[in-house]
């Protein structure tokens, strides 16, 4: 029988080897679905590695290294892991070099992956990045410099292609993941009430979504003004309860960071009880960030903060090129969600703006105009894994 198996073996097309290259937890997620969908429709046509976290190691990816090394946030960041991250950088580069795969796919932080791009060029093999650097937002020289590195592009929101098109860059906007996301999906009635009973919570009283990030420099910054927030609500006489949606394994290192806040708050950690947190706020308070724009799929009104170091602060000033940081709001091309930014970013600012969109007629005013949001990321006729399978001619 061995013998048998092995001769059959001998008679498949060989595997494609795919290097899949991820830059942050979001991308991880991607990446993942990617392999997902592949397996699905071809399970034994492909090996896969790269750099990945827990989601894409999952799915079966040998990662070189801990996505952590790489996932690093604002220029101060990266500037004090620079050594490391360059050491990273140079194994990536060097094991594309000694093992060339069938294709490179890398997903979001482009500086980064930048380099393994022009690697993947000189090997004469696909190019492929997912998730479109904003160049509507910041650094549009980007759009042609792309144009020159990689093959295919794929974005996450039906108005970017027009940006790289322009410069010859094959771009296919494939969707962006919470479209289909079942964990963000609207409950039935039976299902929030057995949430709202799982942790105590009262009808009568408001339910606030409270997301600090998912980095621990983001933790840092904004722990400590957003429970000095919430205590000035509270003392101004807004009734509300709170609900901290985190990732898991990360329960420890929130309480930690939240223990000094006057108020009790549930955490929750799945993908389901955040979705379920969404659809029973009121009102949200979220570090800038992908979360917001969940929050706007979900339909929550929601002050979007961010604070961090000066120079990165500085840096994002000067290349900024939007009249809007979240998420929404470009989509929107109005301040729907409020943005307390930097400066802005004050636990009195903050609780008064949450208090203004707690108030019935502003609450509804701004759900009204967050049912766009789903119709903007209405799913796409073309998938990643399509996009992929075609490029390596299995289409």
């Amino acid at each position: 029988m061995p013998a048998e198996s092995s001769l059959w073996e001998c008679l498949l097309p060989p595997r494609k080897s795919l290097f899949i290259a991820a830059g942050d937890p979001s991308g991880d997620l991607l990446g993942a679905s990617l392999l997902r969908d592949l397996k699905e429709r071809s399970p034994e046509a492909y090996t896969f590695w790269g750099i990945g976290g827990k989601a894409l190691q999952a799915e079966g990816l040998v990662s070189l290294f801990p996505l952590e090394d790489i996932a690093l946030m604002g220029v101060t960041e990266v500037l004090l892991h620079l050594p490391r991250l360059l050491s990273r950088l140079f194994a990536a580069k060097r094991a594309l070099r000694e093992n060339p795969p069938d294709m490179v796919v890398t997903i979001d932080a482009p500086d980064f992956m930048f380099r393994l791009h022009k690697v993947g060029r000189q090997l004469g093999i696909p190019v492929v990045h997912w998730v479109a650097p904003s160049v509507w937002a910041w650094r549009p020289g980007r759009a042609r410099t792309l144009a020159k590195k990689i093959d295919h592009l794929l974005t996450l929101f039906p108005f970017e292609p027009p940006f790289f098109t322009q410069y010859g860059l094959e771009t296919t906007y494939v969707g962006h993941p919470m479209s289909q996301d079942p964990a963000l999906q609207p409950p039935s009635p039976a299902e929030l009430q057995e949430f709202r009973a799982r942790y105590s919570l009262e009808k009568e009283s408001p339910l606030l979504c409270v997301l600090l990030g998912s980095r621990q420099k983001e933790w840092e910054y904004h722990a400590p003004v957003f429970g000095k927030a919430l205590r000035l609500l509270r003392e101004n006489g807004q009734p509300f309860q709170v609900i901290l949606p985190t990732l898991p394994g990360r329960e420890q290192e929130i309480r930690q960071r939240t223990r000094s806040w006057s108020q009790v708050c549930a955490l929750v950690t799945s993908p389901r009880e955040k979705g379920l947190a969404f659809h029973a706020a009121a009102a949200a308070m979220a570090v800038s960030g992908t979360v917001t724009l969940e929050l706007a799929y979900t339909g929550v009104p929601t002050v979007v903060a961010y604070r961090t170091d000066r120079l990165s602060a500085f840096c994002a000033r000067r290349l900024l090129r939007t009249r809007f940081v979240a998420l929404p709001n470009i989509l929107l091309q109005q301040p729907v969600f409020p943005e307390l930014l930097q400066e802005r970013c004050t636990a009195h600012q903050l609780a008064q703006t949450l208090h203004e969109i707690l108030a019935p007629v502003r609450n509804e005013s701004i759900r009204q105009a967050l049912r766009q949001i789903p119709v903007s990321l209405r799913p796409p006729e073309m998938s990643a894994a399509t996009v992929v399978e075609r490029l390596l001619g299995r289409t």
